[in-house]
């Protein structure tokens, strides 16, 4: 990203877990896994895909997000 990485994202996410309750995060990075896990991370990510990117994956794992999320609101 060129403004801020995705560790400085989930920092912000994690600063205000009441503001951003319902942002659902889908990592889609170079990096391992559990480089995330390391930092503390986990519990903000709602999927994780590694690049390069399966399209078919990458599908799936925002249907699965918008359908918790669908979820969570009613």
């Amino acid at each position: 990203m060129p403004v801020m990485d995705g560790y400085e994202v989930l920092s912000i996410l994690r600063a205000n877990p009441d503001k951003y309750a319902q942002v659902k995060t889908i990592i889609v990075s170079g990096t391992p896994y559990g480089q995330f896990v390391q930092h503390g991370f986990s519990e903000f990510i709602d999927a994780y895909i590694e690049k390069p990117v399966n399209q078919l994956e990458l599908i799936e794992k925002i249907t699965i997000a918008m359908q918790e999320l669908t979820q969570s609101t009613y």
